[in-house]
């Protein structure tokens, strides 16, 4: 029975000497959790914890998303550059798109050569509630073109795949609309464009766009404008002995404004115009009655005259009149 005992006490003492040079391991974990999602309207902040550093130096820490479950850092990353210490730490998540579902998790990291230790994963829905898109004003430029102003605010965490303004010549399904694109956005703005190849005279209705994904735009209100014609009439006279008084109005400026206005007359042709005798009152910005007055007349001859007034480019002229002293 002794050589068993021998073999026995071997055995223990193998295990006792395997024991003593098994190395229990104390080195501290880093260690991070994923704390919360919090969503203000169209604003995204993320949650979460330092919880141990560990033993070797942290080189950056955050946060990590993406559509698909379980991010890491190869996906989108929000990363801090201020030195790590154990607490809770925050950031905003931008360039996201509403009422799509994403995944987050909190991460730490020893460097390019070192592990990455991730928290755990949470979910969230980006929203749109607060997102502000708004069509300002309409400034006409010339009589073919209009610049119109707009905003979009409370653009949060969101990325606006495209933004502009929609414009056309009806309200109607069946109406052309025209779209002039101003590109994506990630930020709140305030942006003027210009709409040309218009028509004086003509209803025009504009208002600006939010293109949130491809399956969801959001309009602002609309504008309806008509660029004005530049309209004026020739009223009346008033003989005072040897000379008269001419009377005119400007009914509409027009666009742009008008740079001489006056009247013109004759003698010699029925049909008068600027390349007949005119009487100069300048230029003008108001609306309204204007008077010139024609001295020298002649009695028995009849005269033809009209109001008329011009922006530089062309002349609209009021109805002919005449009278004979």
């Amino acid at each position: 029975m002794k050589p068993r005992i021998v073999i026995i006490f071997s055995c223990l003492l193998l295990f006792v000497l395997m024991s003593a040079c098994t190395k229990i391991s104390n080195e501290r974990q880093v260690a991070v959790t994923t704390d919360d999602v919090v969503i203000n309207n169209t604003q995204i902040t993320a949650k979460g914890t330092l919880v141990d550093l560990g033993e070797n130096v942290i080189h950056s820490y955050g946060f990590c998303w993406s559509l698909s479950p379980m991010p890491t850092l190869n996906n989108n990353v929000l990363s801090f550059s201020s030195p790590a210490q154990t607490g809770a730490f925050s950031g905003t998540i931008a360039n996201v798109s509403p009422y799509l579902t994403y995944y987050i998790r909190a991460f730490a990291s020893n460097g390019p050569n070192g592990g990455v230790v991730y928290g755990e994963q949470l979910m969230f829905t980006p929203i749109a509630d607060g997102l502000q898109v708004v069509t300002d004003t309409i400034t006409f430029l010339s009589t073919s073109s209009v610049s119109l102003t707009g905003h979009i605010h409370n653009v949060g965490s969101l990325c606006l795949q495209e933004f502009g303004v929609f414009w056309g010549t009806g309200i109607l399904p069946s109406d052309p609309v025209y779209l002039i694109s101003l590109g994506s956005l990630a930020h709140d703005t305030t942006f003027a464009c210009t709409i040309s190849g218009l028509s004086i005279g003509v209803p025009y209705y504009a208002r600006t766009m939010a293109r949130l994904n491809n399956d969801q735009t959001i309009m602002a209100n609309v504008i309806q404008f008509t660029i004005p014609d530049l309209v004026v009439t020739t009223d009346t006279f008033a003989i005072n002995g040897s000379s008269a008084n001419l009377y005119g109005s400007i009914v509409c400026l027009g666009v742009p404004s008008v740079t001489q206005h006056g009247f013109c007359w004759s003698v010699t042709t029925s049909y008068p115009s600027v390349n007949n005798d005119i009487i100069e009152l300048g230029p003008t910005n108001q609306l309204g009655a204007f008077s010139g007055n024609l001295p020298a007349l002649v009695p028995g001859t009849t005269i033809y005259f009209r109001a008329y007034a011009t922006d530089g480019d062309y002349i609209k002229y009021g109805q002919i009149k005449h009278f004979t002293p």
